[in-house]
């Protein structure tokens, strides 16, 4: 995948996605694309490969099962994570919407050889409404917000499936609410 070349001063806040979106009402593909990349904030390459048989939904929440594609298999077996989302998240109707469109193969059907939409389409649908988005933006943006509001480093690591937790020390003491929350917690300090 090409490097990225423009740098942003912010993240993709929700009213920024909620014009993306209102933009892409002509192509509901698109919209389901960055409501899954919004809302899980799954690597592109992680979301692209889902199948109809990896996600499911009832009345309380979508369930996606996602191979995570960059960590050390264990005995040759691919790391798998299950995740959900509430069906109250105000994107969640559009992801019921793409799975209830698609009855068998990929979620994001595409007629290339592997079959599914690839990192390069996905950067492709996205600059279309964009120049300053690109695919990782979306995960980037998940994670500075729920740092934002108070995320700890093993919520993170477990919701991104990161095996370093350098990465979420980063966006917590970047961006998030505990480096402040710990300096007021010492100032109250006994002695």
């Amino acid at each position: 995948m090409p490097k990225i070349k423009s740098l942003r001063s912010d993240i993709i806040r929700p009213n920024e996605l909620k014009l993306y979106m209102k933009m892409a009402s002509h192509k509901p593909k698109h919209q389901y694309l960055m409501a899954w990349l919004y809302a899980f904030g799954k690597r592109v390459s992680e979301t692209v490969i889902l199948h109809r048989d990896d996600v499911a939904f009832d009345d309380h929440y979508i369930y996606a099962r996602f191979t995570i594609l960059k960590t050390k298999p264990r005995s040759g077996l691919k790391t798998v994570k299950t995740k959900r989302l509430t069906r109250k998240h105000w994107l969640s109707p559009f992801i019921v919407k793409n799975i209830e469109d698609i009855l068998e193969g990929y979620i994001f059907p595409s007629w290339g050889k592997t079959g599914h939409l690839t990192r390069e389409g996905a950067l492709y649908i996205l600059k279309r409404y964009s120049d300053d988005i690109w695919p990782h933006l979306f995960r980037h943006s998940l994670a500075v917000q729920m740092a934002e509001h108070g995320a700890n480093i093993l919520g993170l690591m477990a919701w991104f499936d990161w095996e370093d937790e350098k990465t979420a020390i980063r966006y917590i003491r970047t961006y998030g609410q505990a480096m402040e929350k710990l300096s007021k917690e010492w100032g109250e300090r006994g002695f």
